[in-house]
């Protein structure tokens, strides 16, 4: 186990793959933040055909790609129903550098969990040299 690849996330997209079969849980991984990252190597230990993942890779890419498309074009539609178009600069940037500084947090805590555990690290060490 590490910070990034655990056991436990491998063990959930295995239980993804064997409940709903490979079609289904290659589409579906798409939408499954954990499990989209780790499923393409237990497919890949399960033996799933080349050609079946990439057809169900090619599918799951398409749907999540077109959804999100579309999902953005009917916001766009509704957010230009409250705020008139010359305008939207004024609401938008701001939400924009919110939600990047939102999905910056985590990045901020493990580089501040990795300096802190190294300092404790160093520390021991140092404790245990001057004994």
């Amino acid at each position: 186990d590490s910070r990034l690849f655990k056991q436990e996330y491998v063990d959930k997209a295995e239980r993804v793959f064997v409940r709903f079969g490979p079609a289904k849980a290659i589409v579906l991984a798409r939408f499954i933040p954990i499990v989209r990252t780790f499923l393409n190597p237990v497919a890949g230990v399960l033996r799933v055909p080349a050609r079946k993942f990439f057809v169900w890779n090619l599918v799951g890419g398409l749907v999540w790609t077109d959804g999100a498309l579309l999902a953005g074009y009917y916001l766009a539609k509704q957010i230009l129903k409250l705020i008139p178009p010359d305008q939207i600069d004024i609401y938008l940037l701001p939400a924009i550098v919110l939600i990047i500084l939102i999905s910056m947090i985590p990045i901020f805590v493990e580089v501040y969990r990795s300096r802190r555990e190294r300092r404790h690290a160093t520390a021991a060490a140092q404790e245990v040299g001057q004994r």
